[in-house]
């Protein structure tokens, strides 16, 4: 884009370093066409020095390059946060855009190059100025926009893809603004590049350890719990791996049996047994059902919390106890359908008097397992009432059916207490059940105020029992679960908006839980 085109954001700049900016980029007129300088140095969470510091970046880079053959290149946007380069623009051919890189990246105080160059070799002026008028809208909402600060990210959009990059005061800032992007419908690809103000000490080795299912159970396209832990292994965490039958208390102390995965191909080591105050995180990911076991073991970690500081759990062992996936709503009962939770055939004839269709669930599974839709005219209602009864050895959840569950299931993930993301789960025709792996579909959403508020009422819920990621459901603006024991959802998202839910988890727990 035109430095024209950017002109009024350049007003943001303290005043000393528009002017010097300024005095840079007109003396070198001649590839000003060429390459532009996004610049948004303000009052940011960077804090002055190191605006200064970028913005001194940005102007060796504009001048390292404008000494180069630019004939192939067309638009290049140089954007700087905290020594790492985001370029953007057109190149003619893929020897041109990798010579551009490799002399920003010669460049002295350049830490990490991002390369969005698109190879285009004629890119009209038409199209130009739509990306201009587009971003600049962009620019405006978020300008507009309550929790975010636009001095802490740089803008650019480059044949309709939007790029933000920038330094986040906190999670909540940073997580505010890659859904006020992504829920955008008229954006059609968006590639953020965000860190956080405060990371993690990376002189210090952190060690995680799960307690999951068996890895050849789980799939690797979407399974939460090996996204989390790909992730952890890409910011340098040692993982473990253990099952619930592998823990021992003895003498006030747990240890596990345990796998240490060694590589991205989850490959395991040989087991090793090691005390559980060891690791820094404890994460509980085994799947429901949420039986005497699963109670058990929480149990003995909630015991060892009492002599240890460490693990941080995600999430707390009380937590899961004491709040499970269909009794917690009932803390909400409000905000949910009408719900009964009952043994007696007579609870639910009253039910269908005064409700019309109802919905039948065990308290204690997962995946739509055992869920059941009737209406008061079939006979075989009280049958299956019955069977569950049998089955499942506790009360039944008797609740009325919500006729737009055919416009989708919410999936809601917060961390920390706080939303990062939704999607909107379609159920196949003909059925009512909108779990993915059931046939449903997967869908961008955006939160109603309602169901934003809903939200932040469980959130401050949440943080006050250290139940750090959740995943909650709600239908039509209804509150119908809220998932605490092994969520899902955040690979959905990333596919999606491209957010990635594991990353904000890690960087999180660093901020906020490194002991």
């Amino acid at each position: 884009m035109s430095v024209e085109g950017r002109f009024w954001l350049e007003k943001k700049i303290k005043f000393f370093i528009l002017f010097f900016v300024f005095v840079i980029l007109h003396s070198c007129s001649p590839v000003s066409s060429i390459v532009s300088m996004t610049a948004n140095a303000g009052v940011s969470s960077k804090g002055f020095s190191a605006s200064v510091d970028d913005t001194f970046l940005k102007t060796k880079i504009f001048t390292k390059i404008s000494t180069q053959s630019l004939s192939n290149l067309t638009d290049i946007s140089v954007s700087v946060s905290l020594g790492e380069v985001l370029l953007t623009g057109y190149a003619s051919d893929q020897i041109s855009r990798l010579k551009l890189v490799e002399n920003v990246m010669q460049t002295e105080g350049v830490k990490k190059v991002y390369n969005e160059v698109q190879i285009n070799p004629s890119v009209s002026f038409a199209d130009k100025t739509e990306d201009a008028l587009f971003e600049s809208r962009l620019m405006t909402r978020m300008l507009f926009k309550s929790g975010i600060n636009s001095n802490n990210f740089n803008l650019d959009v480059v044949s309709k893809n939007v790029y933000i990059m920038g330094l986040a005061e906190d999670l909540e800032e940073k997580t505010t603004v890659e859904r006020f992007f992504s829920e955008m419908d008229d954006i059609p690809n968006l590639i953020t590049i965000i860190n956080l103000k405060k990371k993690m000490n990376k002189s210090k080795t952190i060690n995680a350890l799960f307690q999951i299912d068996s890895l050849s159970d789980l799939n690797p396209d979407t399974d939460s719990s090996l996204d989390i832990i790909k992730e952890g292994l890409k910011l340098g965490v040692n993982i473990w791996i253990t099952s619930p039958d592998k823990l021992t208390f003895y003498a006030g102390r747990i240890s596990y049996l345990t796998y240490r995965i060694d590589d991205f191909s989850l490959k395991l080591s040989k087991s090793k047994t090691i005390f559980l105050e060891k690791f820094d995180f404890f994460f509980i990911r085994q799947d429901p059902p949420f039986d005497m076991n699963y109670i058990s073991n929480c149990y003995l970690l909630e015991l060892h919390k009492k002599f240890y500081k460490k693990p941080f759990f995600v999430n707390d062992p009380t937590g899961i106890k004491n709040f499970t996936e269909k009794i917690f709503p009932l803390y909400f009962h409000k905000l949910m359908p009408k719900t009964m939770v009952s043994s007696s055939v007579e609870d639910l004839k009253s039910m269908f008097k005064k409700h019309a269709t109802l919905v039948l669930k065990p308290l204690y599974c997962k995946g739509g397992e055992g869920i059941h839709k009737f209406s008061s005219k079939d006979k075989k209602a009280f049958v299956t009432f019955k069977k569950l009864l049998f089955k499942y050895k506790s009360p039944i959840v008797i609740q009325k059916f919500i006729k737009n569950v055919k416009f989708g299931d919410k999936r809601v993930i917060l961390v920390n207490g706080k939303v990062v993301g939704a999607v909107n789960r379609i159920p196949k025709s003909g059925a009512f059940k909108a779990n993915l792996h059931l046939g449903g579909t997967a869908n961008k959403t955006k939160l109603t105020k309602k169901e934003n508020l809903i939200c932040g009422k469980l959130g401050k819920v949440l943080r006050q029992n250290n139940l750090f990621f959740v995943g909650i459901d709600l239908i039509d603006q209804k509150l119908t679960e809220i998932n605490v024991t092994s969520p899902t959802g955040i690979v959905q998202l990333k596919k999606l908006y491209n957010i990635n839910i594991s990353k904000l988890i890690w960087e999180e727990l660093f901020i906020s839980h490194t002991l």
